[in-house]
């Protein structure tokens, strides 16, 4: 069983560099507006944390997580680092 979401689908394409359905769901994001609605971050959140439980044992070394990190930034390009997003008021 695969995401049921778009931005699930769209983050399952874009770290399976699947580039071409990548663009196409690009364009669905957000209901095709710039940027994504308030729901589409929790969603990648969600998503990574389940990730992480799966991909790491339970003593996991720290120093494993930074390649990982890494290869999903290089995969999901951003202009914004996330550490400037600002939140929603």
């Amino acid at each position: 069983m695969g995401p049921s979401t778009v931005v699930g689908v769209w983050l399952r394409a874009t770290l399976l560099d699947q580039r071409e359905l990548t663009r196409q769901l690009n364009t669905t994001l957000n209901y095709g507006k710039p940027g994504w609605n308030d729901d589409q971050p929790a969603v990648v959140e969600a998503l990574c944390e389940i990730a992480v439980r799966e991909y790491f044992d339970v003593d996991y070394d720290v120093r494993a997580i930074a390649p990982f990190v890494s290869r999903m930034r290089s995969q999901i390009h951003s202009v914004a680092p996330p550490e400037q997003f600002a939140p929603r008021l």
